[in-house]
């Protein structure tokens, strides 16, 4: 009986870890470049998005924060391994802006990252671009926020291993207190 519920338990720890090491295979990465842009007035601007999969799928991209009519993109695009997707972005209004870029894939799989706009005005003496804002906790919770969401599968694996192996410490426990003493 023993022996069984051990056995048993061993099988299904090492299922466990093989669906884990399977649905690792397949990633999704992507990249906005450059993170910040400086551009005047009416001047037009590239930035690019870099997807990296092997799960080939449709990709939907949206760019959000400035009025539709200053971006032009590729809103839907097919990835097969790695695609550069390149926005061209003609500012209609000096200010400073925050681009959403959002890239929706198969399987659920979803990014947002920011982008920091600077326009200045066409035809006015030099202003400076504002100082980049310091954000303290950016390396921290969100570094770890960005790090989840881009290994949902592992961390979850990582959780069930856990719970599985503390399962099986549990029975062997309650199997060495049911058993008789002797002596």
């Amino acid at each position: 009986m023993k022996e069984t519920l051990l056995y048993g338990t061993i099988a299904i720890l090492l299922l466990l870890v093989f669906s884990v090491v399977i649905a690792e295979g397949a990633s999704t990465t992507v990249e906005t470049r450059p993170g910040r842009i400086s551009s005047l007035q009416y001047d037009s601007v590239k930035g690019t998005i870099i997807i990296e999969t092997d799960s080939p799928g449709d990709y939907e991209i949206k760019i959000l924060g400035v009025p539709d009519s200053w971006l032009l993109y590729d809103a839907d695009v097919y990835v097969a391994g790695r695609e550069t997707v390149t926005y061209v972005l003609s500012p209609q209004q000096a200010g400073s802006y925050i681009l959403e870029v959002y890239v929706k894939g198969p399987e659920d799989y979803s990014f947002q990252e920011e982008v920091r706009l600077w326009v200045g005005k066409k035809g006015a003496p030099d202003i400076p671009e504002p100082e980049a804002e310091e954000d303290s906790v950016s390396g921290g919770l969100e570094g770890m926020i960005t790090f989840a969401e881009q290994n949902q599968l592992v961390l979850m694996g990582l959780a069930i291993l856990i719970a599985a192996i503390f399962a099986v410490l549990l029975a062997y426990r309650s199997l060495k207190v049911e058993e008789p003493h002797q002596g």
